[in-house]
């Protein structure tokens, strides 16, 4: 798989990775989950105005947000996993 291909599948994980967060996770967790939801919200809200103003760099801040709230996500997940088999 090369690079190119990888960069292209980040949103497709990004969104993956976010429903099944939200569905999965209960109580804090599912708080925990939902931070990306809000920050990749304000992010396409940035971006959007960004269009319609005709701001060159408002793409900058889904491009940048998308791979760091893919890897909270994937980061999530074991944590959850770990401290709920601690605390059995």
């Amino acid at each position: 798989m090369t690079p190119a291909t990888l960069i292209l599948l980040i949103p497709i994980a990004y969104v993956a990775l976010q429903l099944v967060a939200l569905r999965s996770m209960r109580n804090g967790w599912q708080w925990a989950a939902a931070l990306p939801a809000v920050a990749m919200g304000a992010a396409l809200l940035v971006y959007l105005v960004g269009i319609v103003t005709n701001a060159a760099s408002s793409s900058l801040w889904l491009m940048m947000g998308l791979p760091v709230a893919t890897l909270y996500l994937l980061l999530l997940f074991p944590m959850r996993w770990i401290l709920a088999r601690s605390d059995a």
